[in-house]
């Protein structure tokens, strides 16, 4: 009996996100910005969010004046209308550059195909790959725009995880190592789960394509 290994792929995370970067640069570099200003942003509006309850227990605890309360009410409201508004303009505003980026790919794509070799036409390994790297370009949700959001989610949650930590500092430091041990621990159980679909994705394919035969 012959023992099987996994495929690897032949790209990880970091080359891919670093090849994605590099034509965002060349290409619409603002995708990039607006990446960053949608997790700052996001990042923003929850923590204002966060402390606006506390601060304003905090103030009826202390007998404050109702007109500090008020002033304070006002700080919050108008912190978090323009976060908000903030967001939806850059939400309305980054699909323009994505999709900039996808349309340079798909040239891209097209360029490998128009100078390759004649036998790689006839390549069932060749027209997989073709096919696949088609279908990443296929529309706003395919992997070459989706790449985006995933990155902006992950920025987004790592500044939380950072202020929530800030917040906590004044805490029991065994509370602090019970968070971060819990929030490790489900990231990798998430991210395992996240990826078997990428894991399982050539049977996927297979079974798509015996329905769509037998049909």
């Amino acid at each position: 009996m012959t023992k099987t290994t996994a495929k690897k792929t032949k790209y990880n995370l970091w080359q891919n996100t670093a090849f994605m970067v590099r034509i965002a640069w060349n290409t619409c570099p603002s995708v990039i910005f607006i990446g960053i200003a949608l997790a700052l942003a996001t990042t923003g509006s929850t923590v204002a969010e966060l402390l606006l309850t506390p601060s304003i227990l905090q103030k009826l605890e202390t007998n404050a004046s109702l007109t500090e309360l008020l002033i304070l009410i006002g700080i919050f409201s108008v912190s978090l209308v323009i976060l908000n508004g903030f967001l939806g303009y850059l939400y309305e505003n980054t699909s323009f550059g994505r999709i900039e980026i996808r349309t340079e790919i798909v040239w891209l794509i097209g360029r490998k195909l128009a100078r390759t070799s004649y036998s790689n036409l006839l390549d069932t390994r060749f027209i997989s790959f073709k096919s696949k790297a088609e279908q990443a370009c296929s529309s706003n949700t395919a992997p070459t725009e989706a790449i985006w959001d995933t990155w902006v989610l992950i920025l987004t949650d790592a500044m939380g995880f950072l202020i929530y930590l800030l917040l906590l500092s004044g805490l029991n430091p065994f509370l602090i190592a019970v968070v971060i041990l819990t929030t490790t621990i489900g990231f990798f159980l998430s991210k395992r789960l996240n990826e078997w679909g990428y894991r399982h994705r050539e049977e996927e394919t297979a079974y798509i394509k015996d329905r769509k035969s037998v049909v």
